[in-house]
């Protein structure tokens, strides 16, 4: 497959409201949470940190940040019994004055906000994307987290608005964390890296994670096949492709960096009887695919060394299913 250019959807940077680093998190709906977190720290090598009995949710991470997974239980008093998906997507801001400043703006050109809460260690607002996912933007407001969010936490969030406090101009998020490695695990993540969702309105899809989400569109765009965003990091933290031929709208996958080969991964899926669900590798990297205990598509790459050119015709391929 060819490169596919930018179709620069970046014309109006200065209308944006908020500036993402990176995507920071996936919150997802699970079927069972106790056995989904007993699989994601033995395949996926993220260990539970804390967890939230109120929503029956387990916060996980590697020490990257305070979670990098979040698993909420489908039947529990917060999901009321919804299919196992997408919750919603959290993207890091480089301090809380970033936060305030773009929920303002967004107010002031009529953006709905469905809540705005302090967690702590972060001060988040709430929205919902145009197809309905929940998307959480986000400032950390505590350097080290591991003081407030650890073991079984029951304290109600107090209630926050942006602005209600001076907000820091202080950057919060971990800059040199300490990566815990769990050796036996399948995998040894890095980071949660990006997320790709199959759209019902393409178009409004892509318009809405640039101009007010704040993403970079860096390959592709609401004319091409799909679109690759990135954050001020310049690492592709979300993709988006329509849904055609029969494709269903949603979450299709999040994804991991790994530092290690992924195909040394496929020895150990098969010690441990877990279907390898496809192995892809092209010019530009190799990455695995397995599903959850709830069938939640899970992607292990290598760690990008460079921007991406495409999307690979074998990756594109397998986006078609």
């Amino acid at each position: 497959m060819s490169t596919i250019e930018n179709t620069n959807l970046d014309t109006n940077q200065d209308r944006r409201g908020f500036r993402p680093r990176r995507l920071a998190h996936a919150n997802l709906w699970v079927r069972d949470v106790e056995e989904t977190n007993n699989f994601y720290r033995n395949v996926l090598g993220l260990a539970e940190v804390y967890r939230r009995p109120r929503i029956e949710g387990i916060f996980l991470s590697n020490g990257n940040t305070y979670h990098d997974i979040a698993i909420v239980d489908t039947d529990g008093p917060a999901g009321h019994g919804r299919p196992p998906g997408l919750n919603h997507l959290a993207f890091e801001l480089e301090n809380e004055v970033d936060l305030v400043a773009g929920y303002e703006v967004e107010c002031e050109r009529g953006t709905t906000f469905t809540e705005t809460a302090s967690h702590d260690v972060a001060h988040s607002v709430y929205l919902s994307d145009p197809d309905g996912n929940g998307v959480e933007i986000y400032a950390d407001v505590k350097s080290d987290w591991r003081e407030l969010r650890s073991g079984v936490i029951t304290n109600t969030e107090p209630d926050w608005k942006p602005g209600s406090t001076p907000p820091s101009q202080v950057s919060c998020y971990p800059q040199n964390p300490e990566i815990r490695e769990i050796a036996e695990a399948v995998f040894h993540p890095l980071r949660t890296a990006s997320a790709t969702i199959v759209c019902n309105d393409y178009e409004d899809m892509c318009r809405f994670y640039t101009e007010h989400i704040g993403l970079s569109c860096s390959i592709g765009g609401p004319n091409s096949p799909y679109a690759v965003f990135v954050g001020s990091l310049n690492r592709p933290c979300l993709v988006l492709v329509p849904a055609v031929l029969g494709r269903p709208a949603g979450l299709h996958h999040v994804s991991f960096e790994v530092s290690e080969n992924p195909y040394d991964a496929i020895r150990r899926l098969e010690e441990r009887d877990i279907e390898l669900v496809a192995y892809l590798e092209d010019s530009q990297r190799r990455c695995v695919f397995v599903k959850d205990p709830s069938g939640l598509l899970l992607r292990f790459q290598q760690q990008e060394l460079k921007p991406r050119e495409s999307i690979g015709p074998t990756e594109f391929e397998f986006l078609l299913v």
